[in-house]
């Protein structure tokens, strides 16, 4: 059955589609001189932004779920429903509850933001439809909100929330609490998309989904999900797969039981379970994710779940398989990518001394290991290869950075390319600029006092060219390569939502080809962008000799 629903999706018709869809400008008017759209669930009244001397329109705080409060906390989303008079799109939405800070649990919206004239366009207009990351336990709209470089190339862009960390991701694995329900979010927003996109002029068969990190796992998620299919034709996946060992949670049952034990909740049944925690103040739940990380914010325990529904199986066996939404994809990481955890070790010198002094339990837990993979024996490979030792010093900050990026991010990347790359175009990138800011320049102003690593291209440095990110109130980018690298990222990324390819014509001074599992041709984003071939071989050939389930999975 899952078979069919894939075979459904043929790249021809997913493209060519387009055509079929025709305007609804009738839907468009103005109250006063804001801008409004009629839904089928009521009117929504937006507002004329301003970025940048471009002049947009934003339609925000719409709900797509009903609140998932009280008897919906912990359960899947429910569609909202209409609401009385004119709803008011000109406020950002309340950020769901989250990890040092608190939020609303009444969180489920979306916001829409058009070209100007998109009522009067002559065609619908593609969608890009924005998962945020943040390791599945914070992100907010808000820190999004600068799309205008985006809806200048004449896209409709969509940002979203979705219920994170407890609140999200929480499972007694059974139909009590099933889990998933941050993606079971992301889903229904995907469909919200589908069924109202047209009333603002976009085109519901031209959505492309991206996301970056946890918000790039998302999106490989949703390549996954049957309850997806349909309702992409496009994929941009910037920093995180699937098959990331950070991108699935552990140990469900047993968190969902101790959390059960700290607010005093029965636990011999799941729906004692679920009544009592339905009960706890929300406040009260947003600090459980410090209180079950062991080291550094690890294990991911609040995070995706194969249920054999929504997510049917591992990744690996769906991508083998060619069991998932075969669509045109983009992927990639930054140089640095481990800088994160590199930098952030070092800011606060006791998570190293606790991982020293604690090598036997720590160390395994650094390298998301389980206990089927020879977690100790395992660790001290790697330490070795990388580092010479679990010694770690400031001299050490490049090691310890490419080993973090090779074992989060890059070799997964490799991984899921070798799969893939046979049954759909996949286009592969690494971004390599370092601009004027980044997040190794965020810790040196935290007080990170290392020489080394400054010039590292960091996880998270490439959202600051995809979005008008602001470093500081009213700093935008003014550097010269830095708007080239913005200008790069944007076109290719809106040439993808346009037509499924990012370099469709001559348009740009190179061409962007597909890549495949020998070469990994892939582009390497600067201010003047370049071809390149694979150059982790070596690294490849040392991971794919441990005992990883990863390995076992690939070669069954």
């Amino acid at each position: 059955m899952l078979l069919a629903l894939y075979l459904l999706l043929s790249l021809g018709t997913a493209w060519s589609a387009a055509a079929a869809v025709s305007s609804n400008a009738e839907a468009f008017s103005w109250v006063g001189t804001r801008p409004a759209v009629d839904l089928p669930q009521g009117r929504v009244v937006g507002l004329n932004v301003h970025r940048q001397g471009y002049a947009y329109l934003g339609y925000r705080k719409i709900p797509f779920a009903e609140p998932p409060v009280g008897e919906l906390r912990f359960k899947d989303p429910v569609p909202a429903g209409a609401w009385e008079g004119d709803l008011d799109g000109r406020w950002l939405p309340p950020f769901c509850d989250q990890l040092h800070y608190i939020g609303q649990e009444d969180c489920l919206f979306l916001n829409v933001y058009t070209p100007p004239d998109a009522a009067n366009a002559s065609s619908p207009l593609p969608v890009m439809f924005f998962i945020h990351g943040g390791g599945y336990t914070i992100g907010m709209e808000t820190v999004f909100d600068g799309v205008n470089v985006m809806v200048e190339k004449d896209v409709i862009v969509v940002v979203i929330q979705y219920r994170l960390g407890i609140f999200g991701f929480l499972s007694t694995e059974d139909e009590v609490i099933s889990g998933n329900q941050g993606f079971k979010d992301q889903v229904l927003a995907l469909q919200w998309v589908h069924d109202n996109i047209h009333y603002f002029n976009g085109d519901p068969n031209r959505v492309t989904i991206y996301g970056e990190s946890a918000g790039s796992s998302s999106v490989h998620f949703h390549v996954m999900s049957p309850y997806s299919a349909g309702l992409f034709q496009g994929a941009i996946m910037e920093s995180g797969t699937a098959i990331s060992p950070w991108a699935l949670g552990r140990d469900f049952k047993r968190i969902a039981t101790e959390t059960a034990e700290k607010f005093e909740c029965p636990t011999s049944t799941s729906e004692e379970m679920l009544i009592c925690l339905q009960g706890v103040e929300h406040h009260h739940l947003c600090s459980i994710d410090n209180q079950v990380w062991i080291w550094n914010l690890q294990p991911f325990y609040f995070a995706p779940r194969i249920d054999g529904d929504y997510i049917p199986d591992h990744p690996v066996r769906l991508i083998k398989s060619g069991e998932y939404n075969h669509v045109p994809v983009i992927m990639g990481v930054n140089r640095n990518e481990g800088a994160l955890e590199s930098g952030e070790m070092f800011l606060i010198p006791r998570s190293i001394e606790d991982l020293m002094n604690n090598f036997t339990e720590y160390g395994p837990i650094s390298l998301m290991l389980y206990e089927d993979e020879e977690p100790l024996d395992t660790t001290n490979k790697v330490y070795d290869f990388y580092l010479g030792g679990h010694d770690i010093t400031e001299e050490k900050f490049y090691s310890l950075t490419d080993m973090f990026t090779h074992l989060l991010f890059a070799m997964p990347l490799d991984f899921t390319v070798q799969m893939m790359a046979s049954q759909d175009p996949v286009y592969m990138y690494e971004f390599h600029h370092r601009g004027k800011n980044g997040y190794m320049t965020l810790l040196k102003d935290l007080g990170l006092n290392i020489t080394e690593g400054q010039d590292c291209v960091s996880h998270g440095d490439d959202l600051l060219y995809v979005f008008d990110l602001l470093w500081e109130v009213g700093d935008h980018l003014t550097e010269s390569d830095d708007l080239a690298v913005q200008e790069h990222f944007t076109t290719l990324w809106t040439n993808f939502a346009k037509t499924g390819n990012p370099t469709p014509d001559d348009s740009l001074s190179y061409t962007w080809p597909v890549t495949d599992a020998i070469n990994r041709q892939h582009l390497r984003i600067l201010p003047e962008p370049i071809l390149k071939m694979d150059q982790r071989e070596v690294f490849r050939a040392f991971w794919e000799d441990l005992p990883l389930r990863i390995n076992r999975l690939m070669n069954e």
